[in-house]
């Protein structure tokens, strides 16, 4: 049989940072934090917003996603974005411009706030 495809770089652990009672699903966030406050570049603006959504009581979702698939977490002219917000209040930030620490040069960082149902 052919050799297992090598396993991805680990990169920085994801961990729990809140639950939501009603459907279980699990708040994950990057170990380090990263983005920190104070970025520097394409993304200062965002990582100002994040962290103006956090100290509002608001839980924080990371996901990393392949560089090419990032458009699809905006839409069309933003409508993915635009529609989230407007249904749930969610606030997306992607992190598209910036290598994400400790992950694969193709890699990006999605960042999902919003206050659980």
């Amino acid at each position: 049989p052919p050799p297992p495809p090598p396993a991805p770089p680990a990169g920085v652990p994801l961990i729990t940072t809140g639950v939501d009672p009603a459907t279980g699903f699990e708040f994950k966030m990057r170990q380090d934090g990263w983005p920190h406050q104070g970025l520097e570049g394409p993304h200062a603006k965002s990582t100002s917003f994040l962290h103006r959504d956090l100290s509002h009581g608001k839980m924080r979702h990371d996901l990393i996603v392949p560089r090419d698939r990032c458009g699809a977490l905006i839409g069309p002219g933003g409508s993915v974005f635009k529609d989230m917000s407007a249904r749930i209040g969610a606030g997306v930030h992607i992190f598209d411009r910036d290598l994400v620490p400790g992950e694969p040069e193709e890699r990006r960082l999605g960042v999902v706030t919003g206050s659980p149902p």
